[in-house]
């Protein structure tokens, strides 16, 4: 079961859910916001013990650390947005993803 409650399988349905659910502004501000929610949903599934969400946390951080990096990236190349909307991630993950450790 994902963060949503069900078992979507891809990233459409998971941002329809959202959009339905009023979250859809966190996806947009956050490109995290779906890792930080598996995140919590583990450490309330394991009665808070941390040792058993490693995996949930290291995917968090990786994808901090990506977007962090496509942000530094198009601050530098002056491209604005900083932060890639919504419907163009998919393509600046295959754009930055050799550069930024993807």
């Amino acid at each position: 079961m994902d963060l949503l409650g069900d078992k979507s399988k891809t990233t459409k349905e998971k941002e329809d859910k959202l959009k339905n659910l009023g979250r859809l502004d966190d996806l947009e501000k956050n490109p995290c916001f779906l890792e930080s929610q598996m995140s919590y949903n583990c450490l309330e599934q394991s009665k808070y013990d941390p040792n058993f969400c490693q995996d949930a946390f290291s995917n968090y951080r990786n994808c901090k650390k990506f977007w962090g990096c496509v942000q530094r990236l198009r601050t530098r190349n002056r491209e604005k947005p900083r932060l890639p909307l919504l419907k163009d991630r998919e393509e600046a993950k295959a754009k930055y993803a050799d550069r930024c450790g993807m």
